[in-house]
């Protein structure tokens, strides 16, 4: 990061101390390599909690007030202005549930506010307040730290991450896990 630091960032120490114990993380990462496939979705999980664990420190550390994963939702208002719950599912392509989970709490921490919806009485419409908009710009700064992170984690790998998790979306659109599990099953008996 060196002198290019966003001013938001210049206090954060550039070698913090680590998070996790490096030795359990070690042996479960042994293990869970050891499973080959079976062990995909753990490391998966393991590689995204880690990634929201820090994401998380780091917000507290600068004072953000907000969740990590709350961003998808900030961008989307910000882009799109007031959205449903389901059309906000929709356009992120997560479950239902764990919208209602983000904007109920953003809606508790007075940064969305939700509005009569005119077109569908059922349903309400949220939009950002103005103080969900002022935290939107002072995390925009951190964001952009975190991709320019992100973009240099990836390209170490010497892998297209992007694109193969982009490959791995449209395989299993295309075809479940679900069936691809139950063909491999009677494919075996």
């Amino acid at each position: 990061m060196g002198t290019s630091r966003t001013p938001i960032l210049q206090s954060i120490p550039t070698h913090p101390r680590p998070l996790r114990d490096d030795a359990a993380i070690g042996a479960a990462r042994d293990y869970l390599g050891s499973l080959g496939a079976l062990g995909l979705t753990a490391r998966l999980k393991r590689l995204t909690d880690g990634l929201l664990h820090e994401a998380r420190a780091l917000y507290d550390e600068l004072g953000l007030g907000i969740e990590p994963n709350w961003h998808l939702v900030f961008l989307l208002l910000e882009a799109r202005g007031a959205l449903t719950v389901t059309e906000i599912t929709t356009a992120l392509g997560v479950a239902h549930p764990s919208v209602v989970a983000m904007t109920t709490r953003m809606i508790e921490r007075g940064l969305v506010k939700s509005h009569p919806n005119p077109t569908d009485a059922r349903s309400k419409r949220l939009r950002l307040t103005p103080k969900g908009r002022a935290r939107l710009a002072a995390a925009k700064p951190v964001w952009e730290a975190s991709r320019a992170a992100l973009e240099t984690l990836m390209g170490e790998t010497g892998v297209d991450v992007l694109g193969l998790v982009a490959s791995l979306e449209r395989a299993l659109e295309a075809r479940s896990y679900r069936a691809r599990t139950l063909d491999a099953r009677v494919e075996k008996s």
